[in-house]
């Protein structure tokens, strides 16, 4: 305790190596920071292609440009309610699946 008060009564400064550590906590900090941006930016790069991706497909469902791959029935059951739609054809884009019925 005696040592901290004599410490803080000093007009001495930092010693050398005091200042060569916080600099070097502060680098650390730095480096940190940075790679924690660059991942960020990268997540962000990638969530925006799949993104794309996606609302493509999606889009290309609903305007029917889509590739047909089947035609069936579609039963659809709801708590309990079982509901069966007539003849649908079934389109596919990139993984994604619609149905439109068909007259």
């Amino acid at each position: 305790m005696k040592r901290a008060v004599n410490k803080l009564r000093s007009r001495l400064g930092e010693t050398f190596v005091e200042v060569l550590v916080a600099l070097l906590i502060v680098g650390l900090a730095t480096m940190l920071l940075a790679s924690m941006v660059t991942a960020s930016g990268s997540i962000d790069a990638n969530t925006r292609e799949q993104d794309v991706g996606f609302y493509k497909a999606v889009s290309d469902l609903e305007s029917g440009s889509a590739t047909s791959t089947a035609t069936g029935q579609v039963t659809v059951d709801w708590g309990g309610a079982t509901v069966t739609v007539g003849n649908v054809t079934i389109y596919e884009q990139d993984g994604l699946k619609a149905w439109k019925v068909t007259p």
